[in-house]
């Protein structure tokens, strides 16, 4: 589904660059810009999704778990690292797709205020709901396992101790 929504995203943005003057200047910055950040949440993020799902819905046996936790730790680690780029780059994201909203608002062109709005809500939706749970599962992984790498840069999260101890049950 993100995979899908990501092509959607670049199919609007591509689609934008190609209008004339303000509009299409500020679309082609930022599908260039989107474009590589999408490739590594692509490439270094969502592998981990489907382990994930399997242990937040419980679907989790402890002859899967240590192959799961060699699998996942990796991406968990590399993705911890690269945490506060990613929101750097979000926050980036953020600016030039307020930049094609502007672009757009005083042009009247309601399709790509439209593209804005989706671009906005996804980019709130992937920190809330997709990198937190991360940062939180790798922690949990941390305590259980010796991982190759350091994740204690994320301890902001540390608060959701009860959650990390419940999903710890099941790994």
């Amino acid at each position: 589904m993100l995979v899908r929504e990501h092509e959607e995203i670049r199919f609007q943005l591509r689609r934008a660059a190609t209008q004339p003057g303000p509009i299409g200047e500020a679309a082609g910055r930022l599908a260039d810009m989107f474009s590589a950040h999408l490739d590594f949440e692509e490439r270094d993020v969502f592998p981990a999704f489907p382990i994930l799902r399997r242990l937040m819905l419980g679907q989790w046996d402890e002859a899967a778990s240590e192959q799961a936790v060699a699998q996942i730790a990796p991406l968990i680690v590399g993705f911890s690292q690269q945490h506060p780029a990613l929101i750097r780059q979000h926050e980036a994201i953020l600016a030039a797709t307020e930049r094609l909203w502007e672009a757009a608002y005083e042009d009247g062109n309601g399709e790509i205020i439209c593209v804005a709005r989706n671009l906005t809500r996804h980019e709130s939706m992937e920190d809330e709901l997709l990198y937190r749970p991360l940062l939180l599962i790798g922690q949990c992984l941390q305590g259980r396992v010796s991982l190759h790498g350091d994740l204690g840069a994320n301890a902001a999260y540390a608060h959701e101790d009860v959650r990390c101890a419940s999903i710890a049950k099941r790994l």
